[in-house]
């Protein structure tokens, strides 16, 4: 099965399990029903109000298997993100769910032609400050990579230009998005 297949499942899964979680239900077995033979990877879940707008999201880059983060994510998404309230079953009908699954390793980026804001996964990490920014971001607003570097650095809490300082650990990660 190939790695967008197999995102499509994850996906739907999602779904699944945000209905249930959202509805009162049990939630689904993940690990026993996602797609098996995926390598452990990082994973992020989003989920976008009718206007676009983040509703919740969360994730991460640290390699595991996406069978047993799934659930996880997606509670953490829909009912745990401080900057959102909880969502409530009314609303499902009107989400969009996106999952971004990082299968390969990071990569060092020490200049904006290091990596492709349109593909890649961005995370800058210096000290106890950290930022991640999914290729949607640079997608809906049209950013080049120098533009993604200064957002994800104040996203992390810390000056634009920090990315170019040494001591600051930034990084690339091949995405895959379902939606």
């Amino acid at each position: 099965m190939s790695l967008e297949a197999a995102a499509r499942e994850l996906r739907a899964l999602a779904l699944e399990t945000l209905r249930e979680l959202a509805t009162g239900q049990a939630s689904p077995l993940a690990a026993a029903t996602a797609p098996s033979g995926l390598a452990p990877m990082g994973l992020f879940v989003s989920l976008r109000d009718p206007d676009g707008e983040v509703r919740g999201a969360v994730g991460t880059t640290q390699p595991a298997s996406p069978a047993s983060l799934l659930a996880e994510l997606v509670r953490g998404a829909a009912f745990e993100d401080p900057r959102h309230p909880p969502v409530e079953a009314d609303e499902l009908e009107g989400l969009e769910l996106e999952l971004w699954l990082l299968p390969d390793p990071p990569r060092r980026v020490h200049r904006p032609d290091d990596f492709d804001p349109s593909l890649d996964t961005l995370r800058v990490r210096r000290g106890i400050f950290a930022g991640t920014l999914l290729p949607d971001v640079a997608l809906a607003r049209g950013w080049d990579a120098a533009t993604c570097l200064a957002y994800a650095c104040r996203k992390a809490g810390l000056p634009a230009t920090t990315w170019r300082d040494p001591e600051t650990v930034v990084e690339a990660f091949r995405s895959v998005r379902a939606s």
